[in-house]
């Protein structure tokens, strides 16, 4: 015994020897040749499979050369045929030996297929052609095991065509316009294992049609017209275990259609206009595995329909009219592994329904009318992997509604009206990878972690809610989600989380963004650098996808807008990436709807500031630098005003009418930079705000400047003044007090300060003036005390000599 044993192992090492050998002999066979015609051969290289030779085949035509034929085979295994042109003859497979599976594309041999390839053994064959199959085709053909003749519109096939196919296995003549079967036809078909008759017209089928196919396994006659169906048709071919009548007209299962067949695995009848299916109809269906009663119009499922059906594995029923389902519907299908109920009209189902399937995976309860599910609806779905409840008009979810469920990958509570949801509910589901909870009421997530604490998690889907913000979720603790759908909510600030999982895409168009901010981002850095040092895995920014939203491009979106311009990125690691980018448009302030983000300046960023703003003023916090700006200009104001917002910096008094100063008031206290240009301001002998480093006093009524300003410029070493266009009065008193100044560098404007008096004379010009008028008391002085010396001494010497 042990020696036919080793001896049945060496033969089939020999074999598998032999069978290499002759693949790589193949692999190196020269393309054949073909004397009869003009034939390219090339050999194609598939990484997949085996090399392919193709030849292209050309006619001699006397106007032009024509590509006639085309054929592709593999040595020793397949050969195919598409004719373009020219009819086949035999001499074209004269060389081509060691193949017995053939296809013929678009031919129309004048030889039978036998004949054509040189009286050679064929075992697997397809053909396709636009006309009528000829009887004589498919003579001699007595080793064919497989035929394919589907795809040739053929009305009608002779009952004769399969009598000489004996040893036919698999028929396909599916894709055709057969509207009837003759009698007998398939009767010399007696080693046929599968038939396939789909998408034909089949309207009505002889009772004795499969009388003979003792043998048959798999019969498909789907996508047909058939409405009555005979109660005899199957009884004969006992080994069936594959049955689709699908996509048909039937209306009424005969009680006894199936009741022969006791082998059958695989039972579809979908998409047909069936209403009932009758009591113990799957009484000796002990095997079935699969049922599929999909889109039908069943309103029930009987309770002991599905009784005897103890190895049940899938059994699909959706696109239905079922109202109710009974407790034990299902308590005798331990072996269930899925149910698909979508569709129907099911109403409060039983709680207990599935407690007896605790090997389900697959569970789909969509588009039902649920309404409620208590807490024991999914008792012991230890198993369960895939479910949804999606359009079930839910209102709540019960907080242990998955207790039982914890292998649950795929969750879908999309289309209900969930308005909120508890963490609890999602505690349970350690292993979620999808989570779909679109077109619901959800207003807000009331927790960092709202779909609990599931590291798998890949995909979370919330959009058409009514989310207002996402901004306190810890993405820390979904570390593999690759897709947030947020679209379609109500979403206004926006900031952008930090993601610590790799490729993340985050879809935030058609909310109502108008800030997006990037406070977190910069909260994070170092944690995203020690991150970057810690882990091995090379983070991939997230993308987030922003447009279309009505961005308001004003003081609150400037660090965006840089980030967007210059990049935000740690340690060479981009934070977020924004595709797109460039398309994002300013929605307010009006004036600049319409523009891209991009493309604005830093000044164009701005923040309206209402709060002790005056009347006729416009106050706003710049984006660049935060810092609050008071625009007064040209409003006729006739005095300072008496309120400034809190933090007021840069205050514009241009083209008014003011003409004291008075800075006592704390409001000026953070005041840096004052203009007062084209006022009516006579002096400045007041005290000015202490933080104040450009100071402009263009254009007034200043005739000269007080001592006591000259002193506080001094004092103030980086403070800036404009003067010029005010009427000075130039003397050699006011030219010592702007050549103090000159000496100090803060008149910003002195080349252009000129004098009334004398008449536009640039201040800078009396000095040389006043230098000359005091050379010259100089000189006088030292001539008058010169003279004095000399009047003096001439009297002393009189004196002496007396």
């Amino acid at each position: 015994m042990h020696k036919l044993d080793f001896c049945s192992k060496l033969l089939m090492i020999f074999k598998l020897l032999v069978q290499f050998v002759l693949f790589e002999l193949s692999s190196v066979l020269s393309c054949p040749t073909i004397s009869s015609h003009n034939c390219i051969c090339d050999k194609i290289e598939n990484p997949t499979s085996r090399s392919t030779w193709n030849l292209a085949c050309f006619s001699n035509n006397q106007t032009a050369i024509e590509l006639s034929v085309v054929i592709d085979f593999m040595p020793n295994q397949e050969l195919k045929v598409e004719c373009v042109s020219e009819k086949l003859t035999p001499d074209l497979f004269v060389n081509i030996t060691g193949i017995s599976k053939f296809q013929f594309l678009y031919c129309q041999p004048d030889y039978s297929i036998y004949d054509l390839l040189n009286q050679r053994s064929v075992t697997k064959l397809k053909y396709q052609s636009s006309r009528n199959l000829d009887l004589h085709l498919f003579d001699n053909l007595l080793d064919l095991k497989i035929l394919d003749i589907s795809r040739n519109r053929q009305s009608n096939i002779s009952k004769d065509l399969f009598v000489k196919m004996t040893s036919l296995q698999i028929l396909n003549i599916a894709m055709n316009d057969l509207e009837i079967l003759d009698e007998g036809i398939f009767d010399n078909l007696r080693n046929l294992s599968h038939l396939f008759l789909s998408s034909n017209h089949l309207a009505t089928i002889s009772e004795d049609v499969f009388l003979e196919l003792n043998h048959l396994q798999v019969l498909s006659l789907s996508k047909n017209k058939i409405s009555d169906i005979p109660e005899g048709i199957f009884h004969n071919v006992t080994s069936l275990k594959v049955l689709d009548l699908s996509r048909n007209k039937i209306e009424k299962l005969p009680k006894y259609l199936i009741s022969t067949l006791s082998n059958l695995l695989r039972f579809e009848i979908r998409h047909n206009l069936i209403q009932e299916i009758p009591f113990y109809f799957f009484n000796n269906n002990q095997k079935l595995e699969i049922l599929d009663v999909s889109g039908n119009k069943l309103n029930f499922l009987a309770s002991n329909v599905l009784r005897s059906l103890k190895n049940l594995e899938i059994f699909r029923a959706s696109n239905n009219q079922i109202k109710t389902l009974p407790a034990d519907v299902f308590s005798h299908n331990a072996n269930l592994r899925e149910i698909k109920l979508k569709k129907n009209f099911i109403h409060k189902p039983n709680t207990l329904l599935f407690s007896n399937n605790s090997l389900l995976k697959t569970l789909d309860l969509s588009e039902n009318h649920l309404g409620y599910l208590e807490s024991k609806f999914l008792y012991k779905q230890y198993n369960l992997e895939w479910l949804s409840l999606a359009s079930c008009n839910l209102l709540h979810i019960a907080e242990d509604l998955f207790r039982f469920a914890s292998k649950l990958k795929y969750l879908d509570l999309s289309d209900n009206k969930l308005d909120e949801f508890s963490i609890k509910a999602f505690e349970h589901l350690p292993n979620l990878e999808h989570l779909k909870l679109r077109k619901n009421h959800i207003r807000f997530l009331n927790t960092s972690r709202p779909f609990g604490v599931s590291a798998s998690l890949k995909s979370v889907d919330l959009s058409h809610n009514y989310l207002t913000q996402i901004s306190n979720i810890e993405w820390i603790y979904y570390p593999d989600l690759k897709s947030l759908n947020v679209q379609y909510n109500k979403l206004a600030k926006f900031s952008i989380p930090v993601m610590y999982s790799s490729e993340a895409k985050v879809f935030l168009q058609n909310n109502i963004i108008n800030t997006i901010s990037i406070k977190e981002l910069k909260f994070a850095k170092e944690l995203e650098k020690e991150l970057k040092k810690t882990s091995e895995i090379k983070l991939v920014a997230p993308l987030f996808y922003v447009f279309p939203n009505p961005l308001t491009c004003d003081c609150d979106m400037f660090e965006f807008y840089k980030m967007l311009k210059h990049g935000f990125t740690v340690d060479d690691m981009p934070s977020a990436l924004f595709p797109v980018a460039s398309n994002l448009q300013c929605f307010n302030p009006p004036e600049l709807r319409g523009k891209k983000l991009v493309t604005l300046q830093e000044e164009e960023f701005r923040c309206a500031v209402v709060t002790n703003c005056p009347h006729t003023c416009y106050c706003y916090r710049r984006g660049g630098d935060g810092k609050v700006i008071v625009n007064c200009t040209s409003t006729q104001m006739t005095k300072l005003p008496e309120i400034l917002p809190k933090a007021a910096t840069i205050i514009h008094l241009e083209n008014n009418q003011i003409s004291n100063l008075d800075f006592k008031n704390s409001i000026w206290m953070n005041c840096t930079e004052l203009y007062l240009a084209n006022n009516t301001i006579q002096s400045v002998d007041v005290k000015f705000p202490p933080k104040i480093r450009k100071l402009s006093l263009n254009n007034n009524l200043l005739t000269y400047l007080p001592f006591s300003f000259i002193h506080w410029i001094e004092r103030n070493k980086d403070i800036l003044v404009s003067l010029s266009g005010n009427p000075y009065r130039c003397n050699c008193s006011i030219d010592i007090r702007f050549d103090l100044l000159h000496n100090f560098k803060k008149i910003m404007d002195l080349e252009s300060i000129y004098c009334t008096d004398p008449e536009n004379t640039p201040c800078f010009m009396t000095r040389n003036i006043c230098f000359k008028v005091q050379l010259i008391l100089f000189i006088f002085a030292v001539i008058i005390l010169s003279t004095f010396i000399l009047f003096t001494f001439i009297q002393y010497r009189k004196r002496r000599t007396k």
